[in-house]
């Protein structure tokens, strides 16, 4: 009995920790035109969608080294504000040096807003509170673990509350451009891990859509479920110790400039073509659909505001082929009878989804392959991806998602992680939803819903 109590002692201290009820942090939200209509990025949005007849413009980026590049792109351009909403951000190659140049705009006066999920991330508090401690840095977390020195005993102590989590990813400059997509912050969304290389689509979006995405994170950054880290945390670093870390992550970025993937940034045309406003967007009628918060905050409410009931119009109207893209896959029997009704009404469905061998969640594969041979009867056709397959089709201009071995790492092995849904190819979505239950009932989502014959068009064949 004495053993058994030494060792749940813990988890029963870390499950009584309870969040703040006295909250110090004060609502703020995204900057309008009348302070970031000046702006670089304005006049460059504004070139880029003179010649656009529609009321945003999109351009996808499937190609890694060239989605990270318009997130350090837009970073260096932005004088106003920065606004960056994140599952992952992983504090590898890429998440430093996308870490070090945000500093550097806020070191410039840019207001910069990082909103992380806590258990996506695992973030150091310590980490955490130096980039808090930046005048122009306000970093928040969406529903945390309230244990902070015992975080996943905390999070077993509090499981129905943890489970819940914030899968959006966005990151949008002075309130003109922004990135949604499917890629978290780390090595292996951007083909810099000699490991692993998942295969994603991200859209770089202008006009309209961009206001619409501001309004969301605001939705999220202001929501009762976000806590700032200085509000979980009482300890603050000391100059010392914040000179010492900022020291550190210029050295490290200093030692990367002679590596090869720095090199593949560096002989990118990306970075100045988009400042140029000679980016090739396609004109599009783009509409955000995302969770409400309170998918977190009030579980189970009203499920008809999830996110994937508001697409299930776009399912209802296609006639000719629908193409459904999901690294993680899992239908269940009711996804299964829907798909079987598609197929019924004469539309073709074809899946691409991970295999066995590129998985990186088996647990999620072996869910699936419980309904392959049900599928397989409705008529559904599924393709798995093959984890040594190189990249194909075309580059940023509209490619598939498709895994691949990228030249910078030809160790990777290539996995799926890209998002995207097509309906009889006059429109897409891409975003951050997978077609599984994580996502319909328990995480929240955002995305685009795309209307462009042009970049759909472009997307199809690739697929």
């Amino acid at each position: 009995m004495r053993r058994a109590l030494v060792l749940i002692a813990p988890l029963l201290l870390a499950g009584c920790a309870s969040l703040p009820k006295a909250r110090t942090i004060t609502p703020s939200f995204a900057l309008g035109a009348d302070a970031t209509g000046e702006t670089t990025l304005a006049r460059a949005a504004a070139r880029a969608l003179a010649g656009l007849q529609g009321p945003s413009g999109v351009h996808l980026m499937a190609r890694g080294p060239d989605a990270f590049l318009a997130r350090l792109a837009l970073v260096a351009a932005a004088e106003r504000s920065l606004d960056a909403q994140y599952y992952i951000w992983h504090g590898d190659t890429t998440g430093r040096l996308l870490i070090s140049a945000v500093l550097r705009a806020a070191d410039r006066g840019v207001r910069v807003r990082l909103l992380i999920d806590d258990v996506g991330s695992m973030p150091k508090d310590e980490n955490l509170l130096m980039l808090d401690s930046h005048p122009n840095v306000e970093v928040r977390l969406f529903n945390p673990v309230a244990s902070r020195d015992r975080r996943k005993l905390g999070m077993a102590g509090d499981f129905s509350r943890t489970n819940r989590r914030m899968h959006n990813k966005s990151l949008t400059a002075d309130n003109q451009l922004t990135i949604v997509g499917g890629r978290n912050v780390g090595d292996e969304y951007f083909e810099a891990s000699p490991e692993l290389d998942f295969g994603d689509l991200d859209a770089l979006a202008v006009g309209a859509v961009v206001k619409d995405v501001s309004d969301e994170f605001d939705r999220y950054w202001n929501s009762p479920v976000v806590y700032g880290i200085t509000e979980l945390r009482k300890s603050r670093p000391s100059p010392e110790e914040s000179a010492r870390a900022l020291a550190s992550l210029r050295e490290f970025e200093r030692r990367q400039e002679g590596q090869a993937y720095a090199q593949a940034l560096r002989d990118s045309e990306l970075a100045r073509e988009l400042l140029d406003g000679k980016v090739e967007f396609a004109a599009a009628r783009v509409t955000l659909r995302a969770d409400d918060p309170a998918k977190v905050e009030r579980p189970g409410e009203d499920r008809s505001k999830n996110l994937l009931p508001q697409l299930l119009p776009e399912f209802a109207k296609t006639r000719e082929q629908l193409v459904l893209v999901s690294p993680y896959f899992i239908p269940g029997k009711k996804g299964v009878e829907a798909l079987r009704r598609v197929r019924e009404r004469g539309v073709g469905v074809r899946v691409l989804t991970n295999s066995l061998a590129s998985t990186d969640v088996v647990p999620v594969f072996a869910a699936y392959r419980g309904h392959r041979r049900d599928l397989l009867e409705a008529g559904v056709e599924l393709y798995e991806v093959d984890p040594t397959a190189t990249r194909r089709g075309p580059d940023a201009g509209g490619t598939a998602p498709a895994g691949g071995k990228p030249g910078n790492s030809p160790r990777a092995r290539a996995a799926l992680h890209g998002k995207v849904l097509v309906f009889d190819c006059r429109e897409f979505f891409v975003g951050s939803m997978n077609l599984d239950p994580r996502s319909a009932f328990t995480n929240t989502e955002v995305g685009f819903v795309v209307e462009s014959p042009e970049l759909t068009l472009r997307l199809c064949e690739g697929l």
